[in-house]
């Protein structure tokens, strides 16, 4: 269930909305990711540590790990694992053309380098996540205390304009290279292996 954006709408607060899908037999929760979206939306890495204080069962999380730097990140997810009792499902996009870039722009990170970006950073973030010595842009950093890797769940989205039908999506490809679960745009729910192998075919 993806939660709405909250401080926006008063729909409800986070702990209210959150407790009620562990109550109806949920399985996880998830909220959108972006630093200039559409509809204004509340930062999801606060909005999950809400979300894990309020409930015991539900796994959770996503984010556009190109807009962070990793070991930030990495840091970031490492906390949510210590205050849900391991209980994050880590969804990683690379980030679309919302609001162009600004979003892009004002973190300082080109937006045609976010795939890239994206990809370095699933390479060294299982490292940081676990207290491992990782090298980060040249320096050498160990991150505490340390965590589970969560599971990760990887966006898949759809072609590029131009692209011949048939062809991997990047999604789909970031996926494939890491064994990882590829996640539709749009609703998070795992696709079978055959989907991406037909596209890797």
């Amino acid at each position: 269930m993806y939660l709405p954006p909250f401080g926006v709408d008063g729909a409800g607060s986070i702990a209210s909305h959150v407790r009620h899908a562990e109550e109806a037999g949920l399985e996880s929760v998830w909220v959108g990711d972006h630093l200039i979206p559409v509809r204004p939306i509340l930062d999801s890495t606060l909005v999950l540590a809400t979300a894990a204080a309020a409930t015991e069962q539900l796994g959770f999380g996503v984010l556009i790990l190109a807009l962070r730097p990793v070991a930030w990140a990495a840091k970031q997810v490492a906390t949510l694992q210590h205050l849900s009792g391991d209980r994050v499902l880590l969804g990683v996009g690379a980030g679309g053309d919302v609001r162009r870039d600004a979003a892009w722009r004002a973190v300082g990170v080109p937006y045609r380098e976010r795939g890239k970006r994206t990809d370095a950073a699933l390479e060294v973030l299982p490292s940081l996540v676990e207290g491992e010595p990782t090298v980060v842009d040249g320096e050498e950093v160990t991150l505490a205390p340390e965590a589970t890797m969560p599971p990760v769940l990887i966006g898949g989205g759809r072609r590029r304009c131009g692209t011949p039908r048939g062809t991997a999506t990047s999604g789909i490809r970031r996926s494939h290279r890491r064994r990882r679960s590829l996640s539709p745009r749009g609703s998070w729910s795992t696709s079978p292996p055959s989907t991406a192998a037909r596209h890797l075919a």
